[in-house]
C-alpha cells in the first residue's frame, strides 16, 4: 500500500488524520486517530460519550460516498465527505453503546462481548 501523510483538515482539533494512501485496488483511504479524552456528542438520544482509550477510524472512498469503520465495532457508516462519514460513525458507536447498556440483561453472550469491547473504549457520561 502506498502511504503518505494526509493533508486533510481534521474535523476536530483533537482528531488527526494520520495516514492516507491508495491501496492495490485504487481505493482512497485515511485513518483518523480518535484520542483519549475526546467527547462525542449525540442529539438523538441526547448523550455524550468520552473516549477512554485512543482508537483509529478508517475512512475510505466507496463509489460516490465515504465509508467509515473501525476495529471496536462491526458497524460502519457512510457520508458525503470523509469528515461526515467519521462523524456519523462516532455517533453510531455512541448510539450502539447506549442501546446495548440499556438492554444488557437481554444480550446474548456474543453481543455482550461487543458491549464490553465498546465500553473499553467509550463511556457514556
Amino acid at each position: 500500500m502506498a502511504t503518505a501523510i494526509a493533508g486533510l483538515q481534521a474535523t476536530s482539533s483533537r482528531t488527526t488524520a494520520s495516514k492516507a494512501g491508495i491501496d492495490n485496488a485504487n481505493t482512497w483511504r485515511v485513518y483518523y486517530t480518535i484520542p483519549k479524552g475526546r467527547e462525542i456528542h449525540v442529539t438523538h438520544p441526547d448523550a455524550i460519550a468520552i473516549v477512554m482509550q485512543s482508537f483509529f477510524v478508517e475512512v475510505k472512498l466507496m463509489g460516490d460516498e465515504y465509508l467509515a469503520t473501525g476495529h471496536i465495532s462491526n458497524s460502519f457508516e457512510l457520508g458525503a465527505t470523509p469528515g461526515r462519514a467519521m462523524k456519523n460513525y462516532l455517533e453510531l458507536l455512541v448510539d450502539n453503546l447506549t442501546w446495548l447498556e440499556k438492554h444488557e440483561a437481554e444480550l446474548s453472550p456474543s453481543v455482550h462481548e461487543d458491549l464490553r469491547l465498546l465500553q473499553s473504549y467509550l463511556q457514556i457520561v
